[in-house]
């Protein structure tokens, strides 16, 4: 870990650039990606988004961080009806959460996917998550 978002006392913990480097696979150039990944956690719990569907949580602060501040392309894909939305942290949940935000906003646009977090943040069912999750990506692909 060389970042956490500790959202109960609105608490960052982000290495130092040096330390980034010293410690980790990371250089000191993934520091300002890094900060911008963590602070997006704590945004999305102040926008009262669905804490329990973690893999948009990770999806978005990995869009910040490599798409917008890093300027990576998203260059692989999966099958979404095989990705569980539903899954705590696993290898998968930043690849395939990074995904879906991904496809969201480059075929639907930001809006689109806002609208998904605020309906789904009304509701705690999963089977109507899980459908109104599917509708949005048939229309994404």
């Amino acid at each position: 870990m060389i970042g956490r978002a500790i959202i109960s006392s609105n608490t960052l913990v982000v290495y130092s650039p040096t330390a980034i480097e010293k410690y980790t696979k990371k250089n000191r150039d993934d520091f300002e990606g890094l900060l911008a990944h963590e602070l997006s956690h704590i945004f999305y719990h102040h926008l009262n988004y669905p804490n329990s569907i973690e893999i948009f949580n990770e999806g978005i602060a990995k869009y910040i961080q490599n798409v917008l501040i890093k300027n990576e392309k998203v260059n692989y894909d999966y099958l979404i009806d095989q990705i569980d939305i539903f899954q705590e942290f696993g290898k998968d949940i930043y690849k395939e959460g990074l995904f879906i935000v991904y496809k969201i906003i480059t075929e639907l646009g930001k809006e689109r996917l806002f609208e998904l977090l605020n309906k789904l943040s009304k509701e705690n069912r999963k089977e109507y998550i899980q459908e109104t999750f599917n509708n949005l990506i048939k229309k994404a692909l």
